[in-house]
């Protein structure tokens, strides 16, 4: 009796040993599908005179993984489509014009066992530099990060623009062309205020020819957020420089973002902010003083959905016919903000001034003023239907982009979802 009672306890055990096992596997190894989409209409009156534009579109961003307890494979593209462009006149959705399906995360991670809150990854992943200001976007390289509750740091090594793989030695013409970037950035935190240091570096071999020629570039660079009670401060700082290239010119430039805010109750926020990067005197010609040098992604950064081109629907269409973040004029802007919640409404206003940093000494600075407004119906939990309005009052400046230049405008309704 003994015997038998001392076999079933033994058969018990096992079998509860194995379910274990099993639950905490399941529970381990998960496949996870996530990801955003929007579907939309949008119109622009466009900057050029007698220019405007209208259309309706998607974009859908499927995003797949599968995670161990200390693996995760991960995959996300970008899919975009404007209706009933490209067609022949019938209704023929499975034709109409598509955006090229783009992969905008593909990468392999693993949690190293022997170092608590350690990792690899290898692959392409969103990573966005301080202030968005070198890159905003996605990037593909090595990356190794580190956490935990006081610190984040993040090691990043990626190649830039490789056109020739395969080198022959002592070929002088056609290889020594890459370029590569190289971050190196540790956020932490002090009470309410988080800081984040960081170094990124550019090389560019000697027959590199896309911008800069046998030199390497230096960004420094500083985030920092800090709260005193209802109100809010964040700034973001980067300075560029790169010793004379292979062309005998001196590269620097400098980038600001500064917006403080203040949160009056739980409903209302109203803020300002100031941005400015600098721009390269066209009368120099053995130093160029534009941040624009330094931006591999002129993407990361902005808040106004013209002059920036920061509007929630911005995959097709005209959207980006003004964007001045990508020029070596650069800018500088000084505006103001307020949201306001009433559930399930959500209402933002913004408006900016924004001038040139330099130019030609016969030519305009003035960029205009931008108005901005946004207002949400929220569905539920990430799903709204969202409104986007703008109005610019054209400036001078662009008069040296189009013969002839009339106020800008953009409205976009669409339904918006993230999951």
């Amino acid at each position: 009796m003994k015997k038998s009672l001392l076999i079933a306890l033994a058969a018990l055990f096992v079998t509860t040993n194995v379910f274990a096992q099993d639950a905490q596997k399941a529970a381990e190894n998960q496949f996870k599908f996530n990801g955003a989409a929007y579907a939309y209409w949008a119109n622009y009156q466009l900057a050029e005179k007698d220019k405007s534009a209208g259309y309706s579109a998607y974009r859908f961003r499927p995003y797949f993984s599968y995670n161990t307890a200390n693996v995760e494979a991960a995959l996300k593209f970008e899919i975009d489509q404007v209706f009933g462009k490209g067609t022949t006149g019938s209704v023929d959705v499975g034709n109409d014009e598509k955006g090229i399906v783009e992969v905008k995360a593909a990468y392999l991670k693993f949690m190293l066992p022997f170092l608590q809150g350690a990792s690899v990854k290898g692959g392409a992943d969103e990573f966005k530099s301080v202030g968005g200001f070198v890159i905003g976007t996605e990037i593909g390289g090595g990356f190794f990060n580190y956490k935990n509750d006081m610190m984040n740091l993040n090691i990043v090594a990626a190649q830039v623009y490789e056109p020739t793989i395969v080198d022959t030695k002592d070929d002088t013409t056609s290889e020594d062309d890459d370029s590569t970037f190289y971050a190196a950035d540790i956020a932490f935190k002090v009470g309410d205020i988080s800081i984040r240091p960081a170094i990124y570096v550019i090389t560019f071999e000697k027959n590199h020819t896309n911008t800069l020629t046998d030199t390497t570039a230096y960004i420094p660079s500083i985030g920092l957020s800090a709260k005193f009670g209802a109100l809010n401060l964040d700034f973001a700082g980067a300075y560029g420089t790169a010793s004379k290239d292979a062309n005998d010119v001196k590269y620097s430039g400098y980038a600001v973002d500064l917006a403080p805010s203040f949160k009056a109750s739980d409903d209302l926020k109203v803020g300002a902010f100031f941005t400015m990067l600098s721009g390269d005197d066209p009368e120099s010609a053995d130093e160029v003083e534009s941040f624009n040098t330094f931006q591999l992604k002129g993407d990361g950064f902005g808040r106004m959905f013209l002059l920036e081109d920061k509007m929630n629907f911005s995959n097709a269409g005209p959207h980006d016919y003004i964007d001045i973040r990508d020029n070596d004029a650069e800018y500088m802007m000084v505006g103001a903000m307020i949201e306001y919640k009433m559930s399930p409404l959500k209402f933002m206003a913004q408006a900016a001034w924004a001038q040139l940093s330099e130019e030609a000494s016969n030519e305009e600075k003035d960029l205009g003023t931008e108005i901005d407004v946004a207002i949400s119906y929220e569905i539920e939990k990430n799903a709204a239907i969202l409104f986007e309005g703008a109005y610019l009052a054209t400036g001078k400046a662009f008069e040296a982009t189009f013969t002839e230049t009339q106020n800008s405008t953009y409205v976009g309704l669409g339904l918006n979802y993230k999951w």
